[in-house]
């Protein structure tokens, strides 16, 4: 299999099989951080990446289901979004989650977070 890495957003989808990720409400800035630890990997196989803005529900929910693991922007104005998705055990944030924190402990703070993370998850990928 090719290394790839395949940009999907609203309201398209995609039916080849791969590793996929939600990105949920990120910043310019987070953004930036998800794309150097991709450029820090060595094998990324098939990788789907949705990118997803919270006003578009159906399709973040859709595709929530569908995808291995969810990264979302805490900060994000759409505080029942950030809460449901904290709630996920597939979840992963920037941000503070503020009272929310208890419930989901997985924040990235930077770069290599999120290399380790992709790593774990692209090593489970069958």
């Amino acid at each position: 299999m090719t290394d790839k890495i395949i940009l999907v957003t609203e309201p398209d989808d995609i039916k080849i099989d791969g590793l996929r990720i939600l990105l949920v409400d990120l910043t310019t800035d987070q953004s930036q951080v998800i794309s150097q630890a991709l450029g820090q990997l060595d094998t990324l196989n098939e990788l789907i990446i949705y990118s997803a803005q919270s006003s578009s529900i159906d399709w973040v929910l859709d595709k929530k289901s569908k995808s291995k693991f969810v990264i979302f922007n805490a900060d994000s104005d759409n505080h029942l979004l950030v809460g449901y998705l904290a709630a996920q055990p597939n979840s992963y944030y920037f941000g503070n989650l503020k009272i929310l924190s208890t419930a989901n402990r997985r924040v990235i703070y930077n770069v290599d977070d999120v290399v380790n993370l992709l790593t774990k998850m692209i090593g489970t990928y069958e």
